[in-house]
């Protein structure tokens, strides 16, 4: 018995491990490929059920959607109170385009009664997949109340402040993420969007440039050469 323990605190130890490098550090692969073995360990339900959700997100993320929703579903059968195979699946759901069904999901989740901002910032992405600017505002301003120089809710911040059209705002969190975290494609692939909104050309190709290097033989969620097309297109429309 002892000895089962102490291989599931050990397996646990990992998972926490590889969970940081996803959040902390956007060491996705790194962070997938530690999960993917953990998965094939024999280990009880509920640490499965809380491996595959995270295998889910990073698989949402890249968008694999087959993969991402077998393994919400599994982890949601295996345990029904997972807060986070729950906030996976509003997540995938919005973005595959039924935002009306993610807006159901969402409002049955029952998110823990915490100020531990890695769990705020799950649900401030939710809210914003979603279009719950009010919640999503008011859920922003709780977690930078209790670490200004987070990267993933700054980072989430800018992508709120651009679906309001606050571009200029946008840029500014992206950047502040950037700071702290300048090794994450995604901040700076979405500032280039929100620059392109300000018809700031340059500077969106620069940052789609240090975006498609820094994910250079990794896998990723973005169409770079349609990136470049989509600076060329609109900076073509100005002449």
């Amino acid at each position: 018995m002892a000895l089962v323990l102490g291989k599931e605190k050990y397996i646990r130890d990992i998972f926490n491990l590889a969970e940081a490098l996803c959040f902390d550090h956007a060491d996705y692969e790194r962070s997938y490929n530690i999960m993917r073995s953990l998965s094939l360990e024999p280990i009880d339900t509920k640490l499965e059920s809380d491996i595959l959700s995270r295998l889910a997100n990073l698989n949402r993320f890249w968008k694999r959607w087959k993969e991402a929703e077998s393994q919400i579903m599994k982890a949601i059968s295996l345990n029904s109170e997972n807060w986070f195979a729950q906030f996976v699946q509003v997540r995938y759901t919005a973005d595959i385009g039924r935002k009306e069904e993610a807006t159901l999901l969402y409002e049955q989740i029952e998110f823990p009664e915490t100020r531990e901002v890695r769990t705020l910032q799950q649900k401030l992405a939710a809210e914003v997949a979603i279009d719950f600017f009010e919640k999503a505002q008011s859920t922003c301003e709780v977690a930078l109340s209790i670490r200004q120089d987070d990267a993933g809710t700054l980072y989430t911040k800018g992508i709120l402040e651009s679906k309001l059209d606050f571009y200029d705002k946008a840029i500014e969190s992206f950047s502040c993420a950037l700071v702290l975290r300048p090794d994450h494609p995604p901040a700076r692939v979405e500032r280039g969007l929100a620059y392109i909104k300000l018809k700031n050309y340059d500077a969106a190709r620069i940052d789609f440039q240090e975006a498609s290097r820094l994910s250079n033989g990794k896998a990723n969620q973005f169409d770079f050469e349609e990136l470049f097309g989509l600076v060329s297109v609109k900076e073509n429309a100005c002449v």
